[in-house]
């Protein structure tokens, strides 16, 4: 599992309105327009891990993986 549209079809069964997503070396994380101010809840961002589809927050991704970030877009 590594391509962006499988991860958001993952992200979407947990976050709603989903329109940004940044990638990382081992994940891409997903948010929507509500998350900058969310810390926790249905609209914290969600971290879809690129090789196995494993679902996390996006603290506990920087907390395990760190912030290898890659680049960004709209979803």
């Amino acid at each position: 599992m590594s391509e962006l549209r499988d991860a958001k079809r993952i992200a979407s069964n947990y976050l709603a309105g989903i329109d940004h997503c940044v990638e990382y070396k081992n994940a891409y994380v997903f948010s929507n327009s509500r998350s900058s101010g969310s810390a926790g809840g249905a609209d914290a961002p969600i971290a879809v891990l690129k090789q196995t589809g494993e679902i996390m927050s996006e603290e506990e991704y920087f907390a395990k993986h760190g912030r290898n970030r890659i680049g960004e877009t709209d979803c």
